[in-house]
């Protein structure tokens, strides 16, 4: 495997996809590759917003020592529902925040965090459940197809 270097633009090393390659496809211990140091943080940061990442790499970086790398596992949508339910307990009230704002948790984490002891926290999970209950068919298919639809387009889904 290629020796990982810290000077490589994370934007660089991202979009490098023979590097990100081998780098997804070996078991590796982040926490032995990068520092704490701010471009370590940056390049971490990029890495756990992938959503093409492997489990075993989001359950590793759910528990790196930075509330911003664990932020970036919270919301990325491909997170394991098990990684996420550890995420609930975070010390860091910044990470469970940024849980309850994720549209795509079920009912369930969302109403744990309902009860969190973070007034912020539990505020946000109760306007995610709200939101979400009340959530118009063009809202739920811009969350999931990324774009706004117009009523055109919606009929030729549903058609």
């Amino acid at each position: 495997m290629e020796n990982f270097s810290y000077t490589r633009n994370p934007e660089t090393l991202i979009a490098d996809s023979e590097f990100l390659g081998d780098f997804l496809e070996h078991e590796v211990d982040m926490s032995a590759l990068f520092g704490q140091d701010k471009d370590s943080i940056n390049l971490l940061l990029r890495v756990a917003e992938n959503t093409a990442l492997p489990k075993a790499i989001l359950e590793q970086l759910a528990h790196h020592p930075s509330a911003v790398i664990r932020t970036a596992v919270a919301e990325n949508s491909s997170t394991p529902r098990a990684v996420l339910e550890t995420l609930i307990n975070d010390a860091d009230a910044d990470v469970r925040y940024a849980l309850a704002e994720n549209h795509n948790l079920s009912d369930e984490i969302l109403n744990r965090l309902k009860n969190d002891s973070h007034p912020l926290v539990a505020d946000r999970a109760e306007k995610t459940l709200t939101r979400l209950s009340t959530a118009s068919v063009t809202e739920v298919l811009h969350v999931a197809f990324g774009t706004r639809l117009r009523a055109k387009d919606l009929l030729a889904l549903l058609a």
